[in-house]
């Protein structure tokens, strides 16, 4: 509808989010509770080497003050500037790893992860969180979804996603028109944490993967999600804007396993949604994508990359073939968006002849 804006149309209800903010407002005006979050996270992190909480004198809480220790550091702008990448990374695995602790094990997450909220210590290679007034609390039902599918993505096994989506609040009624494509979402919002490399999170382009799996339908996906969900993603993208100011790649797979392995994390199956009693295989996107150049009956090239990579086709597919695309009447976006509207399954995508050659790209 024109004029309409994207919330209205695809019904989008903003009065959890409202008072999700109305409950931090008061948790910031009551310094009670934010003390009390100090001493709950103090615990939380014993054993953790390198992250800590300010020391707080419990004799002194009020709703209107509290007395903390006094903690030097730096800045992570002035760590930005005056630290070596190495220094920079060994702080941001510490910063990762009590992220993931605290949200995998505690289901709590800093709510407010602005630049000023940390302090560092390059030396000491510590990291302390400051500021604790506006904490966000998940479910254990949200928190044990997300760390069962984590291990069981990072395990290669298939789970149904509409149960996936349950856990973490969603209305799966609204999800059912674009189920098919869930998988591939769910690949798309753990991309981090599944490459088992070192990622930089400049070079994650998750907008716009989902703008080219969902399109407008991105405002039905978030019409249907759980309040869980988006202040979660809200606090991750916060953790992000400070690892992108650093520039540090980092293996968060590694990281998350160490969070599992060393806190014994226990970890279960996803059960199929209610009604469904085993994963129908069909739903889920195919693991690679491959490049093949045939000469005749003799094959030339043989290429096999990571699924992912067909968000970036065109920085794989040389000149030649895409000018032989662009003359067949299509474009290599509008081929991606076709391949990716049931969700990225096994199929061909190209399959182009010039004289003796023929050019194939499939996803398998």
């Amino acid at each position: 509808l024109q004029g309409v804006s994207p919330a209205k149309k695809w019904g989008f209800d903003f009065k959890p989010y409202q008072e999700s903010i109305q409950n931090m407002l008061e948790q910031e005006c009551d310094l009670s509770k934010e003390a009390h979050e100090l001493l709950l996270w103090n615990e939380y992190l014993k054993g953790v080497n390198g992250v800590k909480v300010p020391r707080v004198f419990d004799q002194y809480i009020n709703e209107a003050a509290y007395i903390q220790e006094f903690v030097l550091g730096k800045t992570a702008k002035e760590i930005e500037i005056n630290c070596q990448p190495n220094q920079k990374r060994q702080l941001a695995e510490k910063l990762v790893y009590s992220f993931l602790l605290l949200v995998l094990k505690h289901g709590k997450m800093q709510g407010d992860s602005n630049f000023g909220n940390f302090l560092f210590d390059p030396i000491k290679q510590e990291v302390t969180y400051l500021d604790l007034g506006q904490v966000i609390h998940f479910s254990d039902k949200f928190r044990k979804t997300l760390l069962n599918a984590i291990s069981m993505r990072i395990n290669e096994e298939r789970f149904d996603t509409l149960s996936f989506f349950e856990g973490l609040g969603f209305d799966v009624k609204k999800l059912e028109p674009i189920e098919e494509r869930l998988d591939l979402l769910i690949t798309i919002l753990l991309e981090p944490i599944l490459a088992n490399k070192p990622v930089n999170l400049r070079n994650w382009s998750y907008k716009k993967e989902i703008d080219t799996l969902l399109g407008d339908e991105k405002w039905w996906f978030r019409s249907a999600g759980g309040t869980d969900f988006f202040l979660f993603m809200k606090g991750f993208l916060g953790l992000k804007n400070l690892l992108n100011l650093w520039n540090v790649n980092l293996n968060w797979n590694q990281v998350v396993k160490e969070v599992i392995s060393q806190h014994q994390l226990r970890t279960e199956k996803i059960k199929p949604f209610e009604g469904r009693s085993e994963i129908d295989q069909a739903r889920f996107h195919g693991k690679n994508i491959q490049v093949r150049v045939m000469d005749g009956t003799s094959e030339r090239v043989k290429l096999t990359m990571p699924f992912m990579t067909i968000f970036d086709l065109d920085s794989f597919i040389d000149d030649e073939i895409q000018k032989l695309i662009q003359k067949e009447g299509y474009d290599l976006e509008t081929i991606i968006k076709e391949a990716l509207s049931d969700g990225g399954k096994p199929k061909e995508i190209i399959n182009i002849c010039k004289k003796q050659k023929t050019y194939k790209v499939s996803i398998v």
